[in-house]
C-alpha cells in the first residue's frame, strides 16, 4: 500500500510515499521528492510511487497489488507498466458515498423516479 503526504496543500514542498507490505502491516520502503527534484506537485506522487516500487523491488520483494490514494497516473502505472493489481486505500474508496446516496435519495418533485426515488427518501437521514 502506498500513501502519498505532501508537506502542504497547494504547491507542496516536499511529497513522501511510504510503501507498506499488505501481509505484515510494515514499512518496506519510503521516498521523498523534494520540489527542487520534482517542479509539479501534483505528478510528484508518480515519481515517488515510481521510486519507491523500484526499491521495495529491487530488495527481491513481489508486487502483485498496490492500493493508494485515487490518483489516476498511480493507477496508470500500477496497470499498464508494473502490471499489477490497482486497488484504492479504503477512505479515497467510500468518501463520497454519503453525497452519492443522497442523490438518489432526495431531489425535485420533476426528478422524482428518475434521479431520486421516494422509497429511499429515508435512508440518508441516518448517514
Amino acid at each position: 500500500m502506498t500513501d502519498a503526504r505532501h508537506d502542504s496543500t497547494g504547491n507542496a514542498l516536499h511529497t513522501t510515499v511510504p510503501c507498506l507490505a499488505g501481509s505484515t502491516c510494515r514499512i518496506v520502503g519510503i521516498c521523498t521528492v523534494s520540489r527542487a527534484e520534482h517542479q509539479v506537485a501534483d505528478t510528484r506522487e508518480l515519481v515517488c510511487t515510481r521510486l519507491v516500487i523500484a526499491d521495495v523491488q529491487a530488495r527481491g520483494l513481489n508486487v502483485t497489488e498496490v492500493a493508494h490514494d485515487y490518483e489516476p497516473l498511480v493507477t496508470r502505472f500500477i496497470t499498464e507498466e508494473l502490471l499489477a493489481i490497482n486497488s484504492y486505500d479504503t477512505w479515497h474508496g467510500t468518501k463520497n458515498i454519503v453525497k452519492e446516496i443522497r442523490k438518489i435519495c432526495r431531489g425535485t418533485a420533476a426528478n422524482r423516479d428518475k434521479t431520486w426515488f421516494i422509497d429511499l427518501s429515508d435512508k440518508s437521514k441516518r448517514i
